[in-house]
């Protein structure tokens, strides 16, 4: 079990769902990160392959991650089972070098907040 955790973890690393990352706005006042001061209100984020966390952590982490990490090993496991899979010619795209030149990249909106008043309707 331990070696297929360790493929997942891998293939979440090397194709996150966000490659960007999670964003964060620096705080006010600004604050440094490996020795160079950002302003606060910039936004930051990591870039996932340098340090891999795919559902994030802390009070903004993913409440799904368990389902998540169960969904995955039933959708892998059950090809894997009932058949034998190898890699055709036609998979050169592939191939991973070049920093993933066959591969297409789509980021996520940054949306401002939407901020709403509700009150109870009257009868």
């Amino acid at each position: 079990m331990a070696r297929y955790s360790s493929i997942i973890e891998e293939g979440l690393r090397m194709f996150p769902s966000s490659l960007i990352g999670f964003v964060r706005a620096v705080p006010t006042g600004g604050d440094t990160v490996s020795g160079h001061f950002i302003p606060e209100g910039t936004t930051v984020s990591v870039y996932k392959l340098e340090a891999s966390n795919p559902f994030s952590l802390g009070l903004r982490g993913c409440i799904g991650r368990n389902l998540s990490y169960m969904e995955m090993r039933l959708i892998i496991a059950k090809p894997l089972w009932h058949n034998n899979i190898e890699m055709t010619e036609l998979n050169k795209k592939w191939n991973l070098q070049g920093d993933y030149k066959n591969m297409v990249i789509y980021n996520n909106w940054i949306k401002p907040g939407l901020n709403l008043k509700l009150t109870p309707r009257k009868s």
